[in-house]
């Protein structure tokens, strides 16, 4: 599949970030990474988003004051 690109992140409220992304139709769904560190080697958290039609997801319970790295990937499952 193709590369995803982030469109922004925000923080609708305290201890939440909102992952806004462009959709491809070509994919099956979606898997969000996000960590507290830049190398993602600790404090790691994987998302998955099934529906390749979302173009957003909410994450909640963050810790406040800390900064927070996300990378996002798309995937296809055949047969």
């Amino acid at each position: 599949p193709k590369k995803v690109t982030i469109e922004k992140v925000t923080n609708p409220r305290t201890k939440q970030m909102m992952i806004t992304w462009i959709k491809d139709s070509k994919i099956t769904g979606y898997e969000i990474m996000y960590a507290t560190n830049k190398g993602f080697s600790s404090g790691k958290k994987t998302v998955t988003v099934k529906n390749y039609k979302n173009t957003s997801k909410t994450i909640n319970r963050l810790k406040k004051g800390k900064t927070y790295y996300v990378k996002i990937r798309s995937y296809i499952i055949i047969d």
